[in-house]
């Protein structure tokens, strides 16, 4: 059969046009790919993006050309898989990438000689912990009972003990059923329980503890995200809503106003086609919310569809935004104050966001720690005596920790303590502190330490 002339030209030319569409949206793009840790040149990794790649040379130097909207991978056997988005490199043509370390190499692990006991008692558990400058508080129990329907958590026969300098000076007994301390960034100490709050007051040689309203400690306490001279740094979820809002409070002039929204731009976008494809009933309950939170009916419609289409009612309507899989995922985010810096990790859009002390936004990197292959991302921790920034990471049972430089978003080599399976991670003057039982033992919980590189 004769193929009509008409169609061979066609299939000659819908490559070249293709060809020809393509060659107008490539574009060169070059840069270096550098160790987050010694920030020296990565050599040759490759890195690609679609069908274009090149392996960096002696000084960690690539370039090769990339169409747009294609993503960009660089890999390396030493250095867990860096990979960008297109929307993270559109606007330049050049950039330095911050490599990690990572873990599936052995000679990039670093462990610590050895594991330091600070605190056992031959007669209660260790269930958490805080720091008060020199002295070591901690919050123990005698006897658990297994999770009731009307306890999360059955800790009774409950203290609190001051220690310094390896001495307990002071013992307060608390009430049943407590769950854990909340040292917050004002330097505040708040002992929760299922059902009660406590502030610890210290007032020279006096210490005790004095009862606060739940409402208090949430609306209050639990949204400071960061204190600076002459100013503070507030954290707040919408309700129902996929959105963190952080607001600054100036001393100075007691102004209060948004400095940075943590949203999931899915979800709003979305709003407007939702809310026009609504029934009557449904744009009733979206009023009822605006009602109820001052907040635009049309950025419920996602929520009140979702709601209806899986019939969570009641249980939707007591809590914040709680995602579904394939739905809108809730931020997830943290807030430290780093040498007069607001610095923002924003888990949910991979970015790092960084504000001076009046609230102003200075500067933002792209975030990539949260996602190393093989590992689960656990959260950020502060040394508060040093400032330094820190990623925690599981895989299996072991605990990764690795320093986060600020200034370059990049993560260091990681540190895995010694002990699988420890709890109540913090980091304090240069050590990782956590709590621990060996597995299956009927020993008590009991403090660890273990010193960073």
């Amino acid at each position: 059969m004769k193929i009509p002339a008409a169609i061979i030209l066609l299939l000659i030319l819908i490559p070249l046009s293709c060809t020809e569409a393509e060659a107008q949206s490539r574009r060169t793009f070059s840069g270096v790919l550098l160790d987050a840790e010694t920030e020296r040149p990565v050599t040759r990794a490759k890195v690609r993006s679609g069908r274009y790649s090149d392996r960096t040379d002696a000084f960690g130097r690539f370039s090769f050309d990339i169409v747009r909207g294609e993503q960009l991978t660089a890999t390396h056997a030493d250095y867990h898989d860096r990979r960008l988005l297109y929307r993270d490199f559109r606007r330049t043509d050049s950039m330095t990438i911050y490599m990690s370390p990572s873990s599936a190499r052995t000679s990039n692990i670093y462990t610590a000689p050895k594991s330091e006991t600070v605190y056992q008692k031959d007669f209660e558990n260790v269930l958490d912990y805080a720091f008060l400058g020199d002295t070591l508080v901690l919050l123990n129990f005698m006897e658990f009972k297994p999770r009731t329907s009307r306890y999360r958590e059955a800790y009774l026969n409950n203290t609190l003990n001051f220690n310094l300098y390896g001495e307990d000076f002071k013992r307060i007994t608390l009430p049943h059923h407590v769950t854990g301390l909340y040292h917050d960034p004002a330097g505040g100490l708040w002992v929760i329980g299922v059902n009660f709050v406590l502030e610890v007051i210290r007032e020279r040689d006096e210490i005790y503890t004095r009862n606060v309203s739940g409402e208090f400690y949430e609306e209050t306490v639990k949204k400071l995200a960061a204190v600076m001279p002459g100013s503070r740094f507030f954290s707040e979820m919408l309700p129902l809503i996929p959105q963190v809002t952080y607001r600054v409070y100036l001393e100075s002039t007691q102004d209060i106003y948004p400095v940075r929204y943590i949203r999931n731009d899915e979800y709003f976008k979305n709003a407007p086609g939702d809310y026009r494809m609504l029934t009557d009933a449904q744009r009733r309950q979206a009023e009822e919310l605006e009602e109820e939170y001052k907040i635009d009916r049309i950025f419920f419609a996602p929520y009140v569809r979702s709601k209806n289409d899986r019939g969570h009612n009641a249980e939707w309507r007591r809590g914040s935004f709680q995602p579904n899989p394939g739905e809108y995922k809730r931020p997830e985010t943290q807030a430290f104050g780093v040498d007069r810096t607001l610095v923002i990790f924003d888990v949910l859009n991979s970015r790092i966001y960084y504000h001076d002390s009046l609230g102003f936004p200075t500067d933002s990197l792209y975030m990539y720690h949260h996602n190393f292959d093989g590992e689960r991302y656990r959260g950020m921790i502060q040394d508060r005596y040093t400032g330094k920034c820190y990623a925690l990471h599981n895989k299996g049972g072991a605990a990764f920790i690795r320093e986060i430089h600020v200034n370059t978003g990049g993560a260091g080599k990681p540190m895995k303590l010694r002990n699988s399976f420890p709890e109540n991670i913090r980091i304090h003057n240069g050590y990782v502190y956590y709590t621990y039982r060996e597995p299956n033992s009927r020993e008590f919980r009991k403090l660890l330490r273990e010193r960073l590189r």
